[in-house]
């Protein structure tokens, strides 16, 4: 097993991509995921390694974006290119691509901009799971503790029936007892 050489942290997330190379090949699809240096998407054909392209991802709106253009075009380059699988007898192949360029600063600053959101979003939907589960462990133990004392309750009841019944038992055998005593 390879060891992970990344430097930027890959971000699950599905983004419309275009991806043109060789002057008549585009190939439209969504990544899998994205860091600021590169992305990975699955798409139908092979494309050959070290093929440059040109690349033009869509981020989706998100709060605090201020463009109203919402495109990064960049050129990149294919460093993977796997098959990954197969659907309805169609070959799926897994590519890498690695951002060579952006069109200008702008362009790598509003791609940048949109993954520091998605990081951010994502550590806060981490914690705000972590704080679900916490809650939820803390509701459970609630609930045990009550189903105990309901037991040791119900528990409690039939002890004290059981003496109860004991008693009227013997008060029963009392009562018979200072009857034939009256009678004699």
């Amino acid at each position: 097993m390879g060891i992970e050489k990344r430097r930027g942290r890959r971000i699950r997330v599905r983004l419309p991509i275009r991806i043109s190379y060789g002057g008549a090949h585009t190939i439209t699809a969504e990544t899998q995921n994205i860091s600021p240096l590169g992305t990975y998407v699955e798409i139908g054909q092979q494309i050959p390694l070290g093929t440059d392209v040109d690349i033009i991802l869509k981020i989706l709106p998100y709060p605090g974006s201020f463009s109203s253009n919402q495109e990064v075009k960049c050129q990149g380059g294919i460093f993977r290119c796997n098959l990954v699988g197969e659907v309805e007898s169609r070959k799926i192949y897994g590519i890498g691509v690695f951002f060579t360029d952006f069109q200008n600063p702008e362009e790598q600053n509003k791609l940048s901009r949109y993954i520091e959101f998605l990081t951010s979003k994502e550590a806060n939907d981490i914690k705000a799971g972590a704080q679900l589960l916490q809650d939820k462990k803390k509701t459970e133990k609630k609930i045990k503790k009550a189903k105990e004392q309901m037991q040791d309750k119900t528990d409690y009841q039939k002890e004290t029936l059981d003496l109860l019944k004991q008693i009227l038992s013997r008060l029963d055998e009392l009562h018979s007892l200072l009857q034939s005593q009256k009678s004699s």
